[in-house]
């Protein structure tokens, strides 16, 4: 009878092994490969493009065939990170390193269609550490680094409209606007804070825990109902931001890569190294893991419609993953 009770768990053990790991299989990826590594990318909102860096310049790619359209030269930026498009997908903006002409720190805004640059906002005397559109598209933010501020440029007058110092903080990592536009939440090695746009006036964050965290990333969910923070020593954290409550907590996360939600907020996609974990919102259940860079990932982002997910990487390569259904 022990034999019999033995064989009957194994196979029940095999099978759901089996199954287990049919739901976590996936197409294999599309991969574009590149004389150099790949810094950044990022799909545009509209569904149009994704933008890569590589070898110096930042290229728009074709978001349906990936056939190269725009090309931006960036190499005079002595590095080009955090990509970030505009919610009208008319411009990005990237943090930079030291202008090659002016030594200066600069956040640009380059124009899709044709590759000019817009803006080039001077003032931090670090490298920005991120960066972040309003959803009205009026202004741009971005956090400072060890400069341990956050400003908020207007980008119709090409003016710092607002500059907030944070005596209390060793670095600012993160920035990113509320949906409201209202709102911008920051974050760094002191915790998390949350701004009032129109006055730099801190406001109550939404729960305590929060205010404590000390994590290098933020993203909101797209409707605002969720934030993700990752990348510190204590691990990651999603909060319900309507309830006020943490919903999960995680252990690994890449410091040098922000993660992702997907359009629909239901998933975050969460790097890892040369991986990336696959996650649910709601309660952080793994969905899936992508491996298959040789080298750290340093871009991922979800298309407009959810269904594939771009990573670059150190490899010279981009991936472009086949995904699930949204809820």
């Amino acid at each position: 009878m022990k034999g019999v009770s033995l064989s009957s768990a194994l196979c029940t053990a095999l099978a759901f092994l089996t199954i287990h790991s049919t739901a976590l299989a996936q197409p294999a990826p599309k991969v574009l490969n590149y004389p150099k590594p790949v810094e950044a990318a990022q799909f545009s909102p509209d569904g149009k493009w994704l933008a890569i860096v590589t070898g110096g310049s930042m290229i728009m790619l074709d978001a349906t065939n990936f056939k190269p359209g725009t090309v931006i030269p960036v190499s005079n930026y002595n590095g080009v990170s955090y990509l970030t498009f505009s919610t009208d997908s008319k411009k990005i903006a990237a943090a930079t390193g030291p202008d090659a002409r002016s030594a200066s720190f600069l956040v640009v805004v380059w124009n899709v269609a044709t590759g000019s640059v817009e803006r080039a906002f001077k003032g931090h005397l670090e490298g920005a550490r991120s960066v972040a559109f309003s959803p009205n598209g009026k202004w741009l933010a971005s956090g400072g680094g060890s400069d341990k501020t956050v400003r908020v440029w207007d980008l119709a007058k090409g003016t710092e409209s607002l500059k907030i110092p944070l005596a209390d903080s060793k670095e600012v990592t993160g920035v990113c606007f509320h949906p409201d536009g209202k709102k911008l939440f920051s974050c760094g090695r002191t915790g998390l804070k949350l701004w009032d746009v129109s006055t730099g006036k801190e406001l109550p964050p939404p729960s305590d825990e929060l205010k404590k965290f000390n994590g290098y990333h933020l993203i909101l969910s797209p409707d605002g109902s969720k934030l993700f923070g990752s990348g510190s020593s204590r691990g990651i954290i999603i909060c319900d931001l309507k309830a006020g409550n943490t919903v999960a907590k995680f252990v690994r996360s890449s410091i040098w890569v922000r993660p992702a939600f997907s359009p629909d907020g239901s998933k975050i996609a969460v790097p890892d190294d040369a991986d990336v974990t696959i996650v649910d919102s709601s309660n952080g259940a793994k969905l899936d893991k992508l491996e298959g860079h040789d080298l750290p990932i340093k871009g991922l982002s979800f298309s407009h419609d959810g269904k594939r997910l771009a990573t670059g990487a150190y490899d010279k390569t981009v991936r472009i993953w086949t995904l699930g259904p949204q809820k």
